[in-house]
């Protein structure tokens, strides 16, 4: 990957949808959705949860989120689809 790609990615059901960049880059998550999931920042350990599972069905969230190969997006599906998009910073 190189600074300015587009990164996505999405999941219908049956497993968490991780997104952990490569070491060393950067990517700034510009929007995530999910229906009625968690959507979280992790590093594997400790979660931080971004929005819960009592949201809005279909909320998509504008969250400029940057994340890296430490500090993670996890959306944890539990039976429903969810997506996310972003662009790569560094």
């Amino acid at each position: 990957m190189a600074v300015g790609d587009f990164v996505n990615g999405m999941i219908t059901s049956g497993t968490n949808l991780d997104f952990q960049p490569a070491s060393p880059n950067v990517v700034c998550i510009t929007s995530f959705g999910d229906w009625s999931n968690y959507g979280q920042m992790t590093n594997g350990t400790i979660v931080a949860y971004l929005k819960d599972h009592l949201a809005s069905a279909w909320n998509q969230d504008v969250n400029k989120l940057f994340i890296n190969n430490t500090n993670y997006l996890r959306i944890v599906v539990s039976g429903n689809g969810a997506h996310y998009s972003g662009v790569q910073v560094q």
